[in-house]
């Protein structure tokens, strides 16, 4: 049996909540999930007599037979990336995996950047109606979320200050892609030199910090491309371009057409 033919994806989305966001979800009978992953800001959830605050790397494996209450931080509102989906089995019906074969309600995972990476597929390719695609995608991700926990079970994992630094600011980036960062300050609240902290950098993400900056805003316009009818100049803008032209050219590198190629061929 095929990844593909266990997971089914419905409904997916990143969400910007406002300040007074209150979710009051109810159980329902049935067998589906919602896969519930925190990018940025802070608040609480609450399932049972359990409370979880918020913030960004959190991981939720939502049971929809289960009754859910979030609310956010005022001061600072989450900002979530959701995924609905369904187990299939062979014949093509929905059911419910026993307990034990099921990740956690509630992960945090080391390695969060790629993690946020295969979300990412996940969404890009719901968006383009390759079901079958984001279906494997998803199983990728839930099994990365076991790998991870895993992992930090077996106590092989122990980062170090700088490591959980830059993880923190990778998630920054992707959450917030559209501000002004600036390495010689970055690196300097990090307590290390340019320099070191560029290949520090590097060695943790997989990429300059410079090319992971503007490939956060490019794949952000990707979304606002397939999702939005907002005119090109107000993307690049809302992303932190002041520059058409830069915009035009970095994306152009990035996806090997430019921004309006890429909404005619996804739309």
């Amino acid at each position: 049996m095929s990844i593909s033919e266990k997971i089914k994806v419905g409904q997916t989305g990143r969400y910007n909540c406002d300040p007074d966001w209150r979710w009051n979800k109810k159980g329902a009978p049935g067998n589906d999930f919602d896969l519930w992953v925190v990018t940025g800001g802070a608040g609480l959830l609450t399932t049972g007599d359990v409370s979880y605050g918020l913030s960004a790397g959190d991981v939720f494996l939502l049971r929809g037979w289960d009754d859910y209450f979030g609310r956010a931080d005022r001061t600072r509102p989450i900002t979530v990336v959701f995924i609905h989906f369904d187990y299939i089995d062979g014949d093509g019906t929905v059911f419910k995996p026993s307990e034990d074969a099921l990740q956690p309600l509630r992960s945090r995972l080391y390695d969060f950047p790629f993690f946020l990476k295969l979300l990412d597929r996940v969404l890009e390719c719901r968006l383009r109606g390759l079901d079958g695609e984001a279906g494997v995608w998803l199983a990728c991700a839930l099994e990365d979320i076991r790998y991870q926990n895993a992992v930090a079970e077996e106590g092989a994992v122990e980062l170090a200050p700088v490591e959980r630094f830059i993880d923190s600011l990778a998630r920054k980036i992707q959450s917030s892609p559209e501000s002004s960062y600036h390495l010689p300050e970055i690196a300097s609240d990090a307590s290390y030199s340019t320099d070191h902290f560029s290949k520090l950098f590097k060695a943790r993400v997989g990429m300059p910090f410079r090319d992971f900056v503007i490939q956060s805003r490019i794949e952000a316009a990707k979304l606002h491309l397939r999702s939005s009818s907002a005119k090109i100049s107000k993307i690049a803008e809302a992303l932190g371009y002041s520059d058409l032209f830069l915009f035009s050219k970095q994306f152009k590198k990035k996806c090997g057409m430019t921004p309006t190629k890429y909404r005619e061929h996804n739309s």
